[in-house]
């Protein structure tokens, strides 16, 4: 049996090839995120990094390609170009493992710092948990407890301790967060606390219960705090989703 033999000249030559192509390829990405263009269809125009903000739950769906996510990142501001997420994520070689569900990001951050927090290989293990719609707090605990992320009693008392997020103002005296906490399926790594799951559950909602949103209210005469309190109650009574409108108009 012959074996093959490689000097060791050839061995560093080789080394040496390899780390000039790795970093021709990313100096390749960071170009090409300098540069306008399209992602999936859409025009992505090259921006400056943003300015550092406030936390934001992006969702990510199921089989979505890292070239839409990166689309959708720039255009909420969380990153300055998608094109460079799409290339980061081929060249690092983790496309199957952007993790579908909720992930907590923070506006300005950099391309490489969302493709860490969008897969498993950033956080290790993960735990998912998903909150139906009308649970209460109780039997949100029961999940909880039940996921082994933390116990339920600890998830109680960070509820108790928790407050809204700034832009939805404070809850009315001796009001609870009942109906502010999403109801949506969380992916938390192993080792995440009960007031981290909490914050992102509210983080959640004041994503979606976006500014738009809450101006209706007020040209409606109805307070953030009484909306939710009518949803909570008519997620709770409605037993299949066709009812939820007839219960709504009682």
């Amino acid at each position: 049996m012959t074996m093959l033999q490689v000097s060791r000249p050839g061995i560093i030559l080789a080394s040496v090839s390899f780390a000039i192509v790795a970093a021709g390829v990313l100096i390749a990405a960071y170009f090409v995120a300098l540069t306008p263009g399209q992602i999936e269809g859409r025009e992505i125009p090259a921006t400056a990094m943003p300015t550092p903000g406030a936390n934001i739950v992006y969702k990510v769906k199921e089989a979505q390609s890292a070239s839409s996510i990166g689309a959708d990142l720039q255009l909420l501001g969380v990153i300055s170009s998608g094109r460079q997420f799409a290339v980061l994520v081929e060249v690092m070689g983790v496309a199957g493992r952007l993790a579908a569900g909720d992930h907590l990001l923070q506006k300005g951050i950099t391309a490489l710092q969302a493709v860490d927090m969008l897969t498993v290989r950033a956080s290790g293990p993960a735990i998912q948990l998903t909150f139906p719609e009308g649970l209460r707090f109780e039997e949100m605990a029961s999940i909880v407890d039940k996921s082994g992320l933390v116990s339920g009693e600890a998830f109680l008392v960070a509820v108790a301790a928790a407050s809204l997020p700034d832009e939805l103002g404070p809850l009315p005296p001796g009001a609870d967060l009942q109906g502010y906490l999403f109801p949506d399926t969380y992916i938390l790594p192993v080792g995440a606390t009960a007031a981290e799951l909490v914050e992102i559950m509210l983080t959640n909602f004041a994503t979606r219960f976006d500014a738009s949103l809450r101006e209706g209210l007020v040209e409606r005469g109805i307070t953030l705090h009484q909306a939710v309190t009518l949803a909570s109650i008519i997620e709770r009574e409605a037993v299949i989703p066709e009812e939820r409108p007839l219960i709504a108009g009682v």
